[in-house]
This record gives C-alpha cells, sequence and structure tokens, in this order.
C-alpha cells in the first residue's frame, strides 16, 4: 500500500488515556504512562523486525482522523486501541472502523472483542458449552436484584470492562450493605451494569487460545498469590495487573 520498496508500513494506534484519578478509588486509574510505555516496546519490536512504524493517538474519530489515516497508507495497523471516549465499549467500534477501511489490522475481530468485553455474555456462553461458571447477577441502575441465589462472599465488577479494571481489594464483600455499596460505585463511576458473582477461592490460571477450525493451546501461566496480605482474598486487582 505505501511506497517505501519492500518495508512494510505499521500503523499503531493508540487511546490517549488521562492521569485523572478514578473518582474515590485511585488505584484504579490508568494512566498515559501505561500506555506510552506499551507503545513504545511495540514499536521498537517493529523497527527490529524491519518495519517502517508509525503511531497515531485517538481520542476521537472525525474527519481529520479519517484523513490521517488515509495519509499515512497503512499496510497494517497494530491495533492498541482499547477504548474511545471514555468508553471501553468502543472498542469494537474502532476495530470496526479499520475494518470497514480494509485495512488489516492485528487483534481479535470486532464481533469477538464486543462479546468478549461482556462479562455477562461470556458467562452465558460458556454456561451453554457445558462449562461450570460462578452464579451471578447483573445489577442494573435503579432496577431491583435478590441476591437470593447466591452464596457469599461476592465478587463485584463492572460488566463491560477488562484487564481488571473496576476490580480492587474493595471488590470482595460479605454483606449485602457492602455488596449495595460496591454497585453504587460501579454504576457511579463507570456508568454501567454491575455483575454480582459468588466468589470462587483457589489457583487462577492463565489460558491463551489461538485459532478457530485448529486451535492452539498456549503456556499456562498461573497468578502466584504467595505474598498477599495475610486475610485478603486472592484477586487479580488492576493495582496487581498492571
Amino acid at each position: 500500500m505505501n511506497d517505501n520498496g519492500n518495508r512494510k508500513l505499521v500503523l499503531i494506534v493508540y487511546d490517549i488515556l488521562s492521569d485523572k484519578p478514578t473518582p474515590d478509588d485511585p488505584e484504579l486509574t490508568c494512566t498515559s504512562a501505561d500506555n506510552r510505555t506499551e507503545i513504545s516496546q511495540a514499536r521498537d519490536a517493529l523497527k527490529e523486525g524491519g518495519f517502517e512504524v508509525r503511531t497515531l493517538g485517538l481520542r476521537s474519530v472525525n474527519s481529520k482522523v479519517l484523513a490521517k489515516i488515509e495519509e499515512i497508507n497503512p499496510d497494517v495497523i497494530f491495533n492498541l486501541c482499547e477504548s474511545l471516549y471514555n468508553e471501553s465499549r468502543n472498542e469494537m467500534n474502532v476495530a470496526g472502523l479499520f475494518d470497514l477501511l480494509k485495512i488489516p489490522c492485528t487483534g481479535s475481530s470486532p464481533l469477538a472483542l464486543g462479546i468478549a468485553l461482556n462479562k455477562r455474555k461470556v458467562k452465558q456462553i460458556l454456561r451453554a458449552a457445558g462449562l461450570p461458571v460462578p452464579s451471578s447477577v447483573l445489577a442494573i441502575l435503579n432496577q431491583p436484584f435478590s441476591l437470593s441465589e447466591l452464596e457469599g462472599p461476592y465478587i463485584i465488577k463492572p460488566v463491560r470492562e477488562d484487564g481488571s479494571v473496576g476490580i480492587s481489594s474493595k471488590s470482595v464483600v460479605n454483606t449485602k450493605e457492602e455488596v449495595e455499596e460496591r454497585i453504587k460505585f460501579i454504576h457511579e463511576n463507570y456508568r454501567q451494569p454491575a455483575l454480582v458473582e459468588e466468589f470462587i477461592p483457589g489457583r487462577e490460571l492463565n489460558v491463551s487460545i489461538i485459532g478457530a477450525a485448529e486451535p492452539q493451546v498456549l503456556a499456562i501461566g498461573e497468578i502466584d498469590f504467595s505474598k498477599m496480605p495475610k486475610g485478603e482474598f486472592h484477586i487479580v486487582s488492576y493495582k496487581a495487573k498492571w
């Protein structure tokens, strides 16, 4: 697509983040410094691989952004954009834009991104496939919910986030009052429903699978909780992950 001989041009696209702390819970803040490190590492690795590299940060998508992408004319987009307009659910729309522009893009398809971001949908799919998942209830703003079919302790998460966003040491609670307080926090700060699940103690494994017709399981990683403070629930909070 570009005119640089045999060197392929890769455009790294990322979302521009704010360093402003999340209200009432600064440990959940995702900073621009985190993003800069990731972008720098990706750029260096691609250059070492012989690619020409450009970068483009997104705050929004408009005619100027589209014109800039057309001007750069990349062979492929290395997609590091995980939100837009401060909404994680727009991650799939950014990938959809690249799809409409017919530019090859790293990562999952827009549909896969949209499904994976919704914890409730993912668990419904897993349950339909015969895999055990913890019992849960979705707490929607200004709608009643019941814990009658759940057993505590409970873990409360934003339903449409990933990367442990919205999860901290305050996310695991025992009483109905604590559940309601955490649900209110998620409604106010993340503007989305809260997923209330039975907390399942035990080992935590990371298993990546690539491919469709012939899926391949990559190396399995396990979270080491041995240095967690005594008495704290073993969870991977945003602070611990990042």
